[in-house]
């Protein structure tokens, strides 16, 4: 489960727990802003800050958070300063809001809408108001969730910060960054752009492709597996895939029923890995008819040449084979399946980060 199941799934149990959460960070920090954290009554954790010492002291904060009931934003200098008796020297510093969650009944319909639209697939957008308290002992928060139209679906509004118009100026000025924080005169907004989770659309069931399914469900892809074998299409070999077809052919495999309510786009990744260069062929040319955001091919460069060959008595030219990922995977000398399945999976983090593409 990831953070937001385990939120609820503990406070569904009427268990209290702390949120620990990086607002933003200059210079060189173990986790960047947006890595968050949960901190529970009985002293265990899920997810990580960056562990060491600001992690140590975040949660010493958020158990006492719990006894207190008050939320706060804390300040950790990694300069290598030892007012905080801090013992890294990262070169940065960074802030983090530790949250209570005492009484969830107004957090709760937040973060079940916002699960709603995670299962499907839906994009929304967080925002979090934090203002100091008028004690001035902690901070306010107040959150909402902001839908667009998507799928048929209507809008959707969840939670309560401020005012529409307000709302809107904040978003304006968030910009479309995954995550911003806006400092605004008596409140700072954190704003989280939240896209569907990236899908791996895995061609092909064989050795490679249950490496690089296992390789990539831990860097937190979602993995679907197609395969006209129905004894490779199984969740034995499988047993992290969300989607699994065994279709008759691959021919049109874009229009079964289950891909045509997942249309591509750019948060899907189509890995080409079947038992034969034909079928390789023929799915690539359909994956290129679609807006796919990555492409990746397995295969010598001999045979990128004369599948491209072949795509191009079809009408299909060098633009769309500079979208094609091909021999798939960063060249790290990789042999065997397991090797293969971590250098497919190290390109599409790269991918995923916005990193560089191989030529």
């Amino acid at each position: 489960m990831d953070l937001l199941d385990i939120m609820l799934d503990r406070l569904g149990r009427g268990e209290s727990l702390a949120h620990v959460t990086i607002l933003h960070q200059d210079g060189s920090t173990p986790r960047t802003a947006g890595a968050r954290m949960l901190v529970f009554a009985d002293g265990s954790i899920a997810g990580t800050i960056g562990g060491g010492q600001v992690e140590a002291m975040a949660m010493d904060m958020a158990r006492a958070s719990l006894r207190t009931g008050w939320a706060a934003r804390a300040s950790f200098d990694l300069t290598g300063g030892r007012d905080q008796g801090m013992d890294m020297i990262c070169g940065g510093r960074l802030e983090a809001l530790i949250e209570p969650i005492i009484d969830p009944a107004k957090l709760l319909p937040v973060l079940q809408a916002a699960q709603t639209c995670r299962q499907d697939r839906r994009p929304f957008t967080l925002l979090t108001m934090l203002r100091a308290s008028e004690d001035e002992n902690g901070v306010e928060i107040a959150r909402c969730l902001r839908a667009p139209e998507h799928a048929g679906q209507p809008a959707l509004r969840q939670g309560s910060c401020a005012g529409e118009q307000e709302l809107e100026g904040v978003l304006r000025e968030a910009g479309r960054e995954p995550w911003n924080l806006v400092r605004q005169p008596g409140a700072d907004w954190l704003i989280e752009h939240y896209r569907p989770r990236e899908t791996v659309y895995l061609f092909g069931g064989g050795h490679v492709a249950q490496k690089i399914a296992h390789v990539a469900h831990i860097a937190g892809f979602r993995i679907a597996v197609l395969d006209d074998r129905p004894e490779f299409a199984s969740r034995e070999l499988f047993p992290q895939v969300e989607l699994l077809l065994a279709p008759p052919s691959f021919a049109n495999v874009f229009g079964l029923p289950e891909l045509a309510r997942e249309p591509m786009t750019d948060t899907s990744y189509v890995v080409i890995v079947t038992r034969g260069h034909r079928h390789d062929a023929d799915i690539l040319e359909q994956t290129l008819r679609t807006a796919a955001g990555y492409i990746g091919m397995i295969g010598s460069r001999a045979k990128r040449e004369a599948t491209y060959r072949k795509l191009g008595e079809k009408g299909f030219g060098p633009h769309d084979f500079a979208r094609v990922h091909c021999p798939i995977g960063l060249d790290i000398g990789a042999q065997t399946p397991e090797e293969i399945g971590v250098s497919v999976v190290a390109e599409m983090i790269l991918h995923r980060a916005g990193g560089p593409r191989r030529g």
